[in-house]
């Protein structure tokens, strides 16, 4: 029995005939075969995305204080304006004198300049203060005891509107009337018109009585109310008064 001998191609021809086939496909317009765009071992995954930053706005810039605009006062009539007072007298002086209710300081005629400071300022207390007319008789404390004399001022100088009255740095009182405080602690009316004309001498201002308020300030004791102030208090520069 013959035994039938197979054909082998040595690794050396096999490579050379892919070489062959290769050239000649280029050769008819082949070309070599693209790698795919996006291969699946190089997709990106959502833990590699870049984590965009939030957007940070800057904090609004401070604004400067404006001051109010400065108007003249237009009218041929002064700016007159209200406000209270307390008495007291002044060391050395038998005269009552207007003491103002907030600040410790004594008006020593009918004129008063005080501090003045600017606008927007820490300073912005200072001034006279007064109320509008048309607020005059509404105000709940100008029935009280702590209300004395009453009064219309005439603003000038630097002066600051508010929403119910005003801040100058002037005033000169224009006339005065005895309040609620000053018929509680002195009922005779003798005593009454010797404190109206040394005010009017001081002030160089009518003073009225105030018979609405001598009134009230009877109602009031009847009813059993007793001021716990004194008749007319005194005004002392070792506590810090001083004179307008």
């Amino acid at each position: 029995m013959s035994e039938q001998k197979g054909y082998y191609a040595p690794p050396a021809a096999g490579y050379g005939l892919y070489l062959l086939l290769r050239m000649v496909w280029e050769a008819i317009g082949g070309s070599k075969p693209s790698r795919p765009a996006h291969s699946p071992a190089r997709e990106q995954r959502p833990a590699d995305a870049a984590t965009p930053k939030p957007i940070i706005t800057p904090p609004p810039k401070p604004q400067p204080v404006t001051p109010p605009p400065i108007v003249p006062w237009q009218s041929e009539r002064e700016l007159l304006a209200w406000r209270a007072w307390g008495l007291c007298h002044w060391p050395g002086d038998p005269r009552p004198a207007l003491h103002s209710i907030g600040v410790p300081w004594a008006w020593n005629g009918p004129a008063l300049r005080a501090d003045f400071a600017p606008y927007g300022s820490p300073e912005n207390h200072s001034g006279i203060h007064a109320l509008k007319i048309s607020l005059y008789g509404h105000v709940p404390w100008i029935w009280t005891e702590s209300c004395w004399v009453t009064g219309w001022v005439a603003l000038s100088g630097r002066v600051v509107e508010h929403e119910f009255g005003y801040r100058a740095e002037r005033a000169v009182i224009r006339k005065l009337r005895l309040g609620v405080g000053t018929h509680l602690v002195e009922q005779r009316i003798p005593a009454l018109q010797r404190i109206a004309r040394e005010l009017e001498d001081r002030y160089q201002a009518p003073v009225k009585i105030g018979w609405t308020e001598r009134r009230l300030a009877r109602v009031l004791l009847g009813r059993g109310f007793r001021p716990q102030l004194d008749r007319v208090g005194f005004a002392s520069p070792a506590n810090g008064w001083r004179l307008g």
